[in-house]
């Protein structure tokens, strides 16, 4: 017994004795051409970055990207990943110009804090067909995506959502429930605050 409480006793005095482990994380806003951006880069950084793609928003571009960095964003910088996330240049179906809004944003990320060894890109919505494409095109080693409810197949038929969106509440507002849920916002994402 009493080389058990030894043994114990030394295991507690070496752990009290290491040093406590602080997080530091640095995060960077800003506007590059049109498009806000939040960079998050933890203290003990892998050397990866997450890219968080947004989903469909009426709204014009704002400083705070819609669903900021993302619902995960606690847990991938606690294992160490930088991530970041754009508004996008211009609103609403912009898949147009969201490649030059991640192409951008990937260059701020490697003026503040280097090359990334490897970028992961995600989304939900909007944001899955912006992950696809941004797998195809973006200039950057891309190794993993998770589009999550992307328009991938037959995308091009959301080319006219807007339209059928505006077209819906123009026939049905005199009709009781005729417009749609959320207004012109719409509802929030799932696992964002409205």
């Amino acid at each position: 017994i009493r080389s058990r409480i030894l043994v114990v006793s030394l295991l507690l005095t070496a752990v009290s004795s290491l040093p406590s482990v602080t997080s530091a994380d640095t995060t960077i806003t800003g506007e590059k051409l049109g498009a806000f951006f939040r960079i998050t880069v933890p203290d003990n950084w892998n050397g990866d970055l997450v890219i968080n793609n947004h989903g469909f928003d009426f709204n014009p571009p704002t400083s705070v990207p819609a669903g900021g960095l993302g619902p995960l964003a606690a847990l991938m910088l606690s294992e160490g990943y930088a991530v970041a996330a754009s508004s996008y240049s211009n609103c609403c179906w912009t898949l147009w110009s969201t490649q030059q809004d991640l192409n951008r944003l990937v260059g701020v990320f490697e003026a503040n804090f280097g090359p990334p060894n490897n970028v992961i890109l995600h989304g939900g919505s909007l944001g899955g067909i912006v992950t696809a494409q941004g797998v195809e095109k973006l200039g950057s080693n891309v190794i993993g995506a998770y589009p999550i409810c992307g328009a991938l197949a037959g995308s091009r038929s959301w080319d006219g959502a807007p339209d059928l969106r505006l077209t819906y509440d123009v026939i049905c507002a005199g009709v009781a429930g005729g417009t749609l849920p959320g207004g012109a916002t719409g509802l929030p994402s799932p696992g964002f605050p409205p």
